[in-house]
């Protein structure tokens, strides 16, 4: 992005460039500019990319890039410390792009006195080259390990868990209330239609062990993925919830696809439990306190049809 201040350089660089001794400074100053706007002023932001620009000066717990020691030490001068990257890397290329720039006008204002040193700015390119790929590569690295970060916060450890391991236990489940339908086939077919008006998808339809079933629902958006999940269980049992764990992760994996490498992008999941009969299993999901993470939030229902209630 350009401002008065560096169209007035430029301006000044491109007229010293047409005259015979100061062609060599107006060079320097363009390349000093450009080094600038790469380390200082990137117009299409990081080479982290701009999804996760925000983690560059994010010293936070939060920030994976912080808790692994890659930020520097803070300068005791505020003013001179908010001019500097926080990332060690980024810092470096900085301080090197600053004696590059220093050299780059050596260089060019020697030109008004000997051509003697000319050849010195295939040594000085040669080295702002380097930078800049260690640069890159290095803003690459970081943005692998916040990749990383991001797949393993979106579970709950290295699975997604809402089925074996959904949160703390309550006393007693939120909101009993009794839900007025007479049998399965009856919700399902008002789900159905709600979800459809919604703008629900039916994506996919599978069978669990003991003949029960599990229906998953989305409805996506630029910034996350709503989910519904609907299951169909005669009597839940603990091998159910491996099993509804492992489908569930397959699904919400994939149905994330590239986006599950961006920190911005985040999903919104209900599922309901339908059992005909109550077990601990189901007692221990319906009388739990979720653990929501950065990137899913989830809410975790269930519907007794032996005792004919809803539970939240």
């Amino acid at each position: 992005m350009f401002t008065p201040l560096s169209l007035l350089w430029y301006c000044i660089a491109i007229l010293l460039s047409t005259t015979v001794k100061g062609k060599s400074l107006g060079t320097a100053m363009f390349y000093i500019g450009v080094l600038i706007g790469i380390y200082w002023f990137p117009n299409k932001g990081s080479v982290m990319g701009a999804d996760v620009e925000k983690y560059e000066d994010m010293r936070s717990d939060k920030n994976p890039l912080y808790v692994r020691g890659h930020f520097r030490r803070r300068i005791k001068s505020q003013k001179i410390d908010s001019i500097f990257a926080d990332l060690k890397i980024f810092y470096i290329s900085q301080i090197q792009a600053i004696i590059q720039s220093l050299l780059l006008l050596i260089w060019g204002v020697s030109g008004f006195f000997s051509s003697k040193w000319h050849d010195a700015i295939w040594i000085i390119g040669a080295w702002c080259i380097i930078t800049a790929i260690i640069h890159i590569i290095f803003g690459q690295y970081y943005r692998k390990i916040l990749f990383s970060f991001a797949r393993i916060s979106l579970h709950s450890g290295v699975k997604w868990n809402l089925f074996t391991n959904p949160g703390t236990t309550k006393s007693t489940p939120d909101v009993p209330l009794e839900y007025g339908f007479h049998s399965f086939q009856e919700l399902a077919k008002h789900l159905e239609k709600n979800l459809k008006e919604s703008d629900y998808k039916l994506k996919c339809k599978e069978q669990i062990s003991d003949g029960g079933k599990i229906w998953f629902y989305t409805n996506k958006t630029t910034r996350y993925i709503n989910v519904f999940i609907l299951i169909k269980v005669n009597k839940l049992e603990k091998i159910q919830c491996k099993e509804l764990d492992d489908m569930t992760e397959d699904f919400l994996n994939g149905s994330m696809g590239k986006k599950i490498n961006d920190l911005r992008y985040f999903v919104r999941c209900i599922y309901l439990v339908c059992a005909e009969h109550a077990s601990q299993a189901y007692r221990e999901l319906v009388m739990t306190a979720t653990h929501q993470n950065r990137r899913l939030y989830y809410l975790p229902t269930g519907i007794c049809l032996e005792e004919g209630e809803f539970e939240i």
